[in-house]
């Protein structure tokens, strides 16, 4: 048996980095900042923390990638894979993890090349493997044992106290110093995410300072580098003393803004969704915001906006930066055709034609047709092009035949409305005129005709922060509703209709056991206040229950009951708690969920029921997949649920 001890015995360690680093937008994919460091020399007995990205820890530890310290998360060995040996590590968790992936023990265990005679080069060199990758998580007095026989190796490892910060000092030069940039200033030190009293990381300390120089390349300093940072570590007092000097360099602001690539479409379209102009101070945010506003018009096939930072390194007297915009133009008429199925809805096809440049005026036009078991519905609208705030007009017509739970629905609708886009967040005023012919089955196959129209006049809001709207992982979404109509202009009742509905994706935390974990929160609420509902079209009642409301129910089976049918109520409360988790098999996720709900005449008689079970997602490049099987508590009965993605 052989063992080996390891004890850091240094007092001060100290860490002096400056940086030089370009920026750049991207195509599709949206903007990217790059940044490469360089690093003074070290004085004579001075020892280096980690490194930034390039640069691996010092002593001979194993490299991983560019050489920074990986997260452990690729340590998993191949499950069919046979060990070379066992190798067993006593330290927490994620200590463990890291050990694995950064000592030559760890990473060599499950390799096909290995050697016998190498093992012992292996467990001379951990101890200061080891030591590299605790100080990284702020552990400089690590002690470690190892013991070892033919088969196996044993680690132990006595971590000590874990160092904190004592000292957080940020120190601006440049003109990022005037007046004007204070309130950025301060924002950048409050975002500081190492302040003191917290636990040093190495990692979070190389972050902080790539965050701190992005923030100011990114926001009018695009040659802003670091002069000087340092760690300083005090052993006695198990300290961290950080301390960085970042020189913005000079304020850069827009110059010319040049398109490429424009054939059938006139710049002067592109220019109201820019939101910036020459004379403005430069903003990678904003270009990014412009470039994801112009993708959005679907005009486009490619979209990249590109500032000219090659002539700021070039000329250093520069204080402006030209902005290139390159696109490919798409097809401007479009034939669509598709094919679908969903449990709610059964088998689905549908037929549209799309012009994107209607009447020469880059107008879109989208007709469609659309067919299912239970609906079947013609729709034509027209769209202008944003203008310089952000707003558009709309206008559709909408004929539809519905029927579900033993009632038909013959509607029409014809709206006109002005919109405004935000960013992520949209605004919508319409004037709509609806028509409903309204056919109750009764128990003895009697039925029951009635007509009701409304001119009603709406305002939606809407807002959209999610990371993914094809996967979203985290974010929230809300949409509030209001309309009405008076019984005086051209409506068969009077009514106030207000609606909202809101979800939440909250990601688990990285270091629980609940890691790669989604939890999805819902809340949907809904009234019209009016004597009754007699007189209101369909389209401003609720019903609910299906795969996309309350689950364990079938399509809109809960509402109001009349006879064998069921119609809409004007009151609506619904909500959903579901957990999602990733499984071993890539791109699969398992789920439980609990939704609850219901639909009445009188709010104060309004009674919910509940629907609950488990399910699977299932990623695929159109949205998750999502398979549930739900138990129906009030109907006392298991469903099977199928759908696509999320409704926003």
């Amino acid at each position: 048996m052989a063992v080996a001890r390891r004890r850091a015995g240094l007092f001060t360690v100290v860490l002096f980095i400056g940086g030089i680093a370009g920026c750049a937008v991207n195509g599709n994919a949206g903007g990217s900042v790059g940044a490469s460091a360089s690093r003074t020399d070290r004085a004579a007995g001075q020892t280096r923390l980690g490194g930034e990205a390039g640069e691996g820890p010092a002593g001979g530890a194993a490299r991983v990638g560019e050489g920074e310290i990986a997260d452990g998360s690729a340590a998993a060995p191949v499950p069919d894979s046979k060990a070379n040996y066992a190798f067993e590590i006593d330290a927490p968790e994620p200590l463990v993890r890291l050990i694995r992936a950064n000592t030559l023990l760890g990473r060599w265990q499950y390799r096909d090349d290995y050697d016998f005679s190498q093992r012992a080069l292996f467990v001379r060199r951990a101890p200061e493997e080891v030591r590299q990758v605790l100080s990284t998580e702020g552990y400089f007095e690590p002690e470690v044992e190892i013991e070892e026989s033919l088969f196996k190796v044993s680690m132990k490892v006595w971590t000590g106290v874990r160092s904190t910060v004592n000292l957080a000092r940020i120190r601006f030069d440049g003109e990022v110093l005037g007046v004007a940039f204070a309130a950025r200033r301060r924002q950048m030190e409050q975002a500081w995410p190492l302040p003191e009293g917290s636990f040093f990381d190495q990692r979070a300390w190389n972050n902080a300072k790539r965050d701190l120089l992005n923030a100011l390349r990114n926001e009018g300093f695009p040659r802003a580098a670091i002069r000087d940072s340092r760690a300083a570590v005090d052993l006695e007092k198990t300290a961290v003393a950080l301390e960085i000097t970042v020189d913005s360099g000079p304020l850069t602001r827009i110059g010319r803004v040049v398109y490429n690539g424009l054939d059938r479409y006139d710049p002067s379209l592109l220019v109201p969704l820019q939101r910036f102009g020459a004379g403005d101070v430069y903003s990678l945010r904003a270009l990014l915001d412009f470039q994801t506003r112009v993708r959005d018009t679907r005009w486009f096939t490619t979209v990249n906006v590109l500032p000219n930072l090659a002539a700021l390194e070039s000329d250093p007297s520069r204080r402006d930066i030209d902005i290139r915009v390159e696109v490919v133009e798409a097809r401007s008429e479009r034939l669509t055709l598709g094919v679908g199925y969903s449990t709610d809805h059964g088998i689905r096809g549908q037929i549209g034609w799309i012009d994107r440049n209607w009447l020469g005026r880059a107008w879109q036009l989208e007709t469609r047709l659309a067919v299912d078991k239970l609906t079947q519905q013609a729709s034509i609208g027209v769209r202008t092009p944003l203008e310089s705030e952000g707003h558009y007009w709309s206008a559709g017509q909408t004929i539809e035949r519905q029927d579900i739970q033993n009632t038909v629905n013959e509607t029409g609708s014809l709206f006109v409305g002005r919109g405004r886009q935000l960013g992520d967040i949209e605004y919508f005023a319409s004037l709509t005129y609806q028509v409903d012919r309204e056919i109750i089955r009764a128990a003895d196959r009697a039925k029951t005709y009635t007509s009701e129209r409304a001119l009603v006049p709406g305002y939606s809001w809407n807002i959209r922060r999610l990371d993914s709207r094809l996967q979203p992982t985290t974010g929230y979404t809300f949409n509030a509703q209001v309309s009405g109509a008076l019984d005086e202009v051209m409506s068969t009742a009077n009514f106030l209709r207000g609606y909202s509905r809101t979800l939440r994706f909250i990601p688990m935390p990285a270091d629980s056991a609940l890691k790669g974990g989604v939890l999805l929160l819902i809340a949907e609420g809904g009234a019209v206040f009016a004597d009754s509902r007699n007189g209101i079209p369909s389209q401003n009642l609720f019903r609910a229950g299906g795969s996309q409301s309350i689950r364990g129910y079938s399509y809109q089976s809960i509402g109001i009951r009349r006879g064998t049918s069921i119609i809409g109520g004007r009151y609506l409360v619904a909500g959903t708690v579901e957990y999602q988790h990733p499984t071993p098999l890539p791109g699969v996720a398992g789920a439980v969920f609990y939704d609850r709900g219901g639909v009445d005449d009188d709010w104060r008689a309004l009674r919910t029921v509940a629907g609950y079970g488990i399910g699977v997602r299932l990623r695929t490049p159109v949205g998750p997949i999502n398979v549930d099987l739900a138990y129906g508590q009030a109907d006392r009965q298991l469903r099977f649920h199928l759908s696509i993605g999320y409704t926003f």
